[in-house]
C-alpha cells in the first residue's frame, strides 16, 4: 500500500498561545487513535485539516460519517478555499433543512458531479454513508464523471472495480457503512491516485503536472495542494528539520520522494523504502523471528546510503552488513538499528540508510522525572535539555517525536524518560514510560539480562540505572519500566520481608566475608553475602546495634529463623533476627489461628510472660525432620497443614503489628504429605554444579521423559544412599521436587505411603495362562486378579538393555512379568494407575 506518512497543511492561523500548543500537541498524536488500524490515515487526514478532531483532544475514529460529512471531507481534500465555497449558499438538493452548515460543501460536490442524490432532488445529507458511496464520490473528485469510457456495467460495480485497482478498499476495514477512521483511510488512499479528465463523447485520459520540466502523474498533492516533487530523497540527508514542515524525527533514514512547496520545505513524503527495525545475526537482518536475507551477500549497497545517530548525519560510500553492524552496536536499544531498504519478499536488495537512536547514561538524557517536570516543560526543557521553540516563542511540537504518551502534560512524577538530542543539544524525541510493577524477582537471567516477577519476564533496560542493572533474585519493591516495558530503576522496600531459616554461616574474620546459606520460602537454598558496608545494613535485634560486626554477626547462629531483603548486588541490606525461641510442649496453635505462648519463655512482651499472637494469614511456615532444628533439612509447608494443639520445639518472628509472620516447627507438627510424582529410571548420571556433586536423574513419567538434577551434597544424604544406583532397576519410585524443580528425595513406594495402610504395590509376578480378560483391565497373576484403570499409565521393562519404553495394556501377554501399582495415596482403592512389565 502506497504510505503518505504525514502531511502540514501550509495555512497562516490566527490561534491564541494556548490554542497554537493544544492543536500541535494534539496533531503529533490525537489521544484515542494510539493503536488503530488506521492510525497512519487519521493523523494525515486530521493534519491536512480534512478531519477535525474535537476540543477535548479525541478523535471518535469509530463515530459513523453521514453524507454530508463526507462531502465536507472530500471538498477540504480538493482544498477548495472559502472564497470559493461562498459561491454555493445554496443548492437545488431539497432535504439539507438542518444542515445549514453543509450546504456550500453539497452544493460544491453537486455542481462537480460528485454527489448526484437520488434523482428526485434529495441528497439524504444525515444519512450515514456507505463504503461503495464513498468510493464513488471520491473517483468522481479525481474525475471519473458518470460517462467515463472506463466505467463499465452497472453502479456500484463499474466504480468499485476502479477504486479495487487503484488500492482504494486497502486497510479499510468496513464493507457497508463508513465510520470516521475508515473516512480518513479512503481519503489518505486517494491522494496520490492520479487523476483523470472526461471529454463529451467518454473519452477518459490520465492527467500529468510538470515538475522540473518533466511530465509526473497528477495528484492532489502536486495540484490541488500545490506541491512539486522530489524524487530519490532521504529524510535527514536532503530533508532535514530546517527544511521540512512536518515531523521527520519518525521517519529519519526513509527514502522516497518528497513534495515541496514554493519556499522548497517538504509538506508530505511518499516512502518507497521499507523500514526494518532489528540487528544483524549471522549474517542475516533478523527482526523478531524473521529473518532477511541481504542480496549479493550485501557486501556494497547504493552509494547514497547514509547512517544517523539521532541527527548526526555520516555520509558513507556504500554501507555494508559489516559497516551496519559496526553502526548498530553504537545504538542502546540492545544494538538494533533502522534500516530503510528496498525489500523484495525476504530479500534486501538495497539499504538506503541506517538509523539508530541513543540516549546518554546519565540522568541529563534519561531519569525518573521529578516533582517539578511540568515546570520544566513549561520553560521549554526537560532533563537539562531544551524544546525546540517556533516563531511564537512556543514549543514546537512539529520539532520532536513523543513517545508513551499522547501528550508532554501526561507527563508525571517518577515517570520514566527518556530524552533524546541532536548535536546542537535540541530535542528531537521523548519517550515516557509510565507503568510500574510491584513484587519480588523470582528469577534472574544473568545472561539475556531478564527477571521474573510474578510469574511474568521483564527485560532489564540496557539504559537503566545500577539498581535495575543489579537486581538479584528476590529483591522486593518497585519496579519502574520504560517506554518499552524494561525495568529502568528499582526501589527496594528496605525491609527485611522475606524469610528464611540459616542452614550454614561462615562469619569470617571480617565482617565482609560474613556468608549464609539459607533456606528461603520459596521451597530453595541460596547463598548470600551480608552488605560489604556495616552501615548500610539494617539490623534489627532484640538488643540494641547502631551496625553489624563479625562479632555480633555470630548472633546469626545455624537453624535461626529470620527476615531478609537484599541490595541491587544481591547482598543482605536488611535482617530481622529478632525470632523468639519456644521450649517444647509451651507454645500452643488453636484452632483459630492463635499463637498462645507459655509465661516461663522468652516473649516479646517487656515483662518476658507468655501472650497469645495472631498468625497473619500469610505467614511462611518452615519445618525441621526429626535431626532437629539446628541440623538442617529444612522445608515449607501451608499454615493449614500445622496440627492444632501443643508444639515441639518452636521459633516465631512478628512483625510491626504485632503478628506472627513466620514460624518454624518440627515436621511431627505438620500434616505435610511428601507430594511425590511416580516414575521410572532410564539413566542416571554424576555432575559438578556450583563447586557440589550433583546427580542427573532421566527417565519416564505419566509417559512422558524427564530429566532432574538432586540438590547438592547428594553423597552425605540419607535420601539417596540407599537408591545411588536406581537408573535400569525394575520399579516405580515417587520422586520429591522442590519450587525449583531439583529432586529433593526419591522414595520406594511403601517409603512414601509410611503413613498410609496401604503399600501402594498392589502385585507382582507372572501373568496366568488366560491371564487377561477381554478389556485388557483384569490381570490374573497365579490365582490372584488385580484391576487397572483404563487409563493406567503403562511401562514396558528391557532387561536387556534396562530400559523403559512406553506401552500400553493390550501389549501384555501371558507369561510376562508384571507388577501393579496404586499411587492415589490416601485415597488408594487398590486398582493399579500404573502398570510395569518384562516381555516374556
Amino acid at each position: 500500500m502506497r504510505k503518505v506518512l504525514s502531511f502540514v497543511l501550509v495555512l497562516t492561523l490566527v490561534l491564541s498561545s494556548f490554542s497554537m500548543a493544544f492543536a500541535a500537541d494534539s496533531a503529533a498524536g490525537l489521544t484515542d487513535v494510539a493503536g488503530n488500524a488506521n492510525a497512519d490515515a487519521i493523523q494525515v487526514a486530521y493534519d491536512l485539516d480534512i478531519v477535525t478532531g474535537n476540543p477535548d483532544g479525541t478523535f471518535l475514529p469509530e463515530k459513523a460519517v453521514t453524507r454530508a460529512e463526507f462531502a465536507a471531507m472530500l471538498t477540504r481534500a480538493l482544498a477548495i478555499p472559502d472564497s470559493a465555497l461562498a459561491g454555493y449558499a445554496t443548492t437545488s438538493f431539497q432535504d439539507t433543512a438542518g444542515y445549514t452548515w453543509a450546504v456550500p460543501y453539497l452544493g460544491f460536490c453537486q455542481s462537480k458531479g460528485i454527489m448526484l442524490g437520488d434523482g428526485a432532488g434529495n441528497v439524504m445529507p444525515g444519512r450515514t454513508i456507505t463504503v461503495n458511496e464513498a468510493m464513488t464520490m471520491a473517483l468522481r473528485a479525481i474525475g471519473y464523471t458518470a460517462n467515463s469510457s472506463l466505467l463499465v456495467g452497472a453502479w456500484p460495480a463499474n466504480y468499485v472495480s476502479i477504486a479495487q485497482n487503484e488500492e482504494l478498499y486497502d486497510d479499510v476495514a468496513s464493507a457497508t457503512t463508513v465510520d470516521k477512521a475508515s473516512a480518513a483511510q479512503i481519503i489518505y488512499n486517494l491522494l496520490t491516485v492520479q487523476k483523470v479528465a472526461v471529454n463529451t463523447d467518454g473519452e477518459t485520459t490520465y492527467q500529468e503536472t510538470k515538475v522540473d520540466k518533466e511530465d509526473v502523474a497528477a495528484n492532489l498533492l502536486n495540484t490541488n495542494l500545490g506541491c512539486t516533487e522530489s524524487d530519490d530523497v532521504t529524510i535527514g540527508d536532503e530533508v532535514t528539520y530546517d527544511t521540512s514542515l512536518i515531523n521527520i524525527t519518525g521517519i529519519l533514514g526513509a527514502f522516497g520522494t518528497a513534495y515541496l512547496n514554493d519556499d522548497d520545505d517538504m509538506v508530505a513524503f511518499i516512502p518507497d523504502s521499507v523500514a526494518l527495525t532489528g540487528k544483524i545475526d549471522d549474517k542475516k537482518f533478523k527482526v523478531g523471528d524473521v529473518k532477511y536475507e541481504f542480496d549479493d551477500d550485501g557486501e556494497d549497497f547504493t552509494t547514497s546510503a547514509v547512517t544517523f545517530e539521532n541527527t548526526y548525519k555520516d555520509t558513507t560510500n556504500g554501507l555494508t552488513k559489516a559497516s551496519i553492524e559496526t553502526f548498530a552496536k553504537k545504538a542502546d536499544d540492545e544494538e538494533t538499528v533502522t534500516l530503510n531498504v528496498d525489500l523484495s519478499g525476504k530479500k534486501i536488495k538495497d539499504v538506503y540508510s541506517a538509523v539508530a537512536w541513543s540516549v546518554k547514561y546519565d540522568e541529563s538524557s534519561a531519569d525518573l522525572a521529578p516533582s517539578d517536570v511540568q515546570e520544566d516543560i513549561e520553560d521549554h526543557e526537560l532533563l537539562n535539555a531544551d524544546f525546540v521553540e517556533d516563531d511564537d516563542d512556543n514549543i514546537d511540537f512539529n520539532s520532536f517525536q513523543l513517545v508513551g504518551v499522547s501528550s508532554l502534560s501526561d507527563i508525571a512524577e517518577d515517570d520514566v524518560v527518556y530524552v533524546y538530542t541532536d548535536d546542537d543539544g535540541d530535542i528531537r524525541k521523548v519517550a515516557v514510560g509510565t507503568e510500574t510493577v510491584e513484587g519480588i524477582v523470582e528469577e534472574l537471567d544473568e545472561d539475556d539480562l531478564t527477571v521474573t516477577i510474578d510469574g511474568k519476564e521483564y527485560d532489564i533496560a540496557a539504559t537503566g540505572t545500577s539498581d535495575a542493572q543489579k537486581l538479584d533474585v528476590d529483591d522486593d519493591g518497585i519496579f519502574y519500566l520504560d517506554y518499552n516495558g524494561e525495568i529502568y530503576d528499582f526501589d527496594g522496600s528496605g525491609k527485611a520481608d522475606t524469610y528464611a531459616v540459616i542452614d550454614a554461616v561462615n562469619s569470617g574474620d571480617s565482617f565482609d566475608n560474613v556468608k549464609l546459606k539459607l533456606y528461603t520460602s520459596d521451597d530453595s537454598n541460596k547463598t548470600f553475602y551480608l552488605n560489604d558496608d556495616a552501615d548500610d545494613i539494617d539490623w534489627t535485634t532484640r538488643t540494641a546495634m547502631t551496625t553489624l560486626s563479625a562479632t555480633q554477626a555470630s548472633v546469626l547462629a545455624d537453624g535461626l529463623l529470620m527476615g531478609y531483603s537484599l541490595d541491587s548486588d544481591g547482598d543482605i541490606k536488611a535482617i530481622d533476627a529478632t525470632a523468639y525461641t519456644v521450649d517444647a510442649n509451651n507454645a500452643t496453635f488453636s484452632s483459630i489461628k492463635v499463637l498462645k505462648v507459655g509465661t516461663t519463655n522468652d516473649t516479646p512482651a517487656a515483662d518476658a510472660t507468655g501472650g497469645s499472637f495472631s498468625i497473619d494469614s500469610e505467614a511462611v511456615v518452615f519445618t525441621y525432620d526429626a535431626n532437629g532444628m539446628y541440623k538442617g533439612d529444612y522445608d515449607v509447608c501451608d499454615l493449614d497443614e500445622v496440627e492444632k494443639g501443643t508444639l515441639a520445639e518452636m521459633q516465631f518472628l512478628l512483625n510491626d503489628d504485632g503478628d506472627v509472620v513466620a514460624l518454624l516447627i518440627s515436621e511431627d507438627d505438620a500434616d505435610v504429605e511428601d507430594d511425590a510424582i511416580y516414575g521410572v529410571f532410564n539413566e542416571r548420571t554424576k555432575k559438578v554444579v556450583d563447586g557440589d556433586d550433583v546427580y542427573k536423574f532421566s527417565g519416564l513419567i505419566d509417559e512422558k521423559p524427564f530429566t532432574y538434577l538432586t540438590e547438592d551434597d547428594t553423597n552425605d544424604s540419607d535420601n539417596y544412599k540407599t537408591y545411588n544406583k536406581l537408573a535400569g532397576t525394575f520399579g516405580v519410585y515417587g520422586i520429591i521436587l522442590d519450587a525449583n524443580d531439583t529432586i529433593t528425595k526419591i522414595n520406594t513406594l511403601d517409603e512414601t505411603y509410611k503413613k498410609d495402610k496401604e503399600s501402594g504395590k498392589l502385585g507382582y509376578g507372572i501373568v496366568a495362562k488366560d491371564g487377561l480378560e477381554s478389556d485388557n483391565t483384569v490381570i490374573t497373576i497365579g490365582t490372584d486378579k488385580f484391576t487397572a484403570e483404563d487409563d493406567a499409565v503403562v511401562y514396558e521393562f528391557d532387561d536387556s538393555d534396562n530400559e523403559y519404553s512406553v506401552s500400553k495394556l493390550s501389549a501384555i501377554d501371558e507369561g510376562d512379568y508384571v507388577a501393579l501399582y496404586d499411587t492415589k495415596g490416601e485415597d488408594a482403592d487398590g486398582v493399579a494407575t500404573v502398570v510395569i512389565y518384562i516381555a516374556n
